[in-house]
């Protein structure tokens, strides 16, 4: 249901981050795909800023685990969606 999303975005932002910091992979994983779902399915500049600069904001981590899980996702992302990153 999008409109339940778009009414808790912050919050499903919030649990994407918590997910793709844990050290388990599968809880990486399904951060990585609510990152990847929430990308998809918000197609305005503000919403996907947002999600993008979460995912900025793991590059700096100390976990190795979560750089390398970002690093993954925003590189997919960059390949699937070049054109609409270019601003």
């Amino acid at each position: 249901n999008k409109e339940f999303v778009q009414d808790n975005f912050a919050s499903f932002l919030s649990l994407a981050e918590h997910l793709l910091s844990c050290k388990e992979e599968k809880a990486r994983d399904i951060g990585s795909h609510i990152y990847t779902r929430l990308f998809e399915g918000f197609i305005d500049n503000y919403s996907r800023q947002e999600i993008l600069g979460a995912l900025v904001t793991h590059v700096g981590s100390d976990n190795k685990f979560e750089v390398s899980s970002v690093l993954d996702m925003m590189t997919v992302l960059a390949k699937k969606y070049a054109q609409q990153l270019l601003p």
